[in-house]
């Protein structure tokens, strides 16, 4: 009897661990995000005493080796200005004025935090590849179409999402 119930207990333990661990990481990025404004979401805490275990946890469901915030900050966007998904299949206008930091970029990636595959391997815009001096406007277009001016291809399909850092 005994060698059965182990036998179950060693089959069911991590099933049961996974089912846990992906309600926690779930209600925990959902704790873990601030808005800051429109769409874009943030977090103060990162590397410092008062991010919590499941702070963390949702951390590493985003990037596991993010800087603390001493070095970079960085904002996530998976919705649009009226809170929908940012998906594939819609075509956006992304502006704003380049930060005063020596180092920003604006990257695209998919649902699961990879870069987005496209065809012209371009993944992201920033001070450089957008020839701007910070101060100076910006704007570039995410799309499946090519357009004219500063263009970022969409995903074939589904939800994608930003990363300003």
């Amino acid at each position: 009897m005994l060698k059965r119930f182990s036998r179950w207990i060693i089959v069911i333990a991590p099933i049961f661990g996974v089912i846990v661990g992906h309600i926690m990481l779930t209600y925990s990025s959902k704790l873990y995000n601030k808005k800051i404004n429109s769409s874009w979401k943030t977090s103060f805490k990162i590397d410092k005493e008062e991010e919590s275990v499941l702070e963390k946890a949702a951390r590493t469901k985003i990037g596991v080796y993010a800087l603390p915030n001493k070095e970079i900050t960085y904002f996530i966007a998976s919705n649009d200005e009226k809170g929908n998904l940012l998906q594939s299949a819609n075509n956006y206008k992304i502006s704003g004025i380049a930060p005063s930091s020596k180092n920003w970029s604006i990257t695209m990636y998919d649902e699961n935090y990879f870069l987005v595959p496209n065809p012209i391997e371009k993944y992201h815009f920033n001070g450089t590849s957008l020839n701007i001096k910070e101060g100076e406007p910006y704007t570039f277009t995410i799309s499946k179409k090519m357009t004219s001016g500063n263009w970022l291809p969409s995903p074939n399909q589904g939800r994608f999402v930003l990363c300003y850092r």
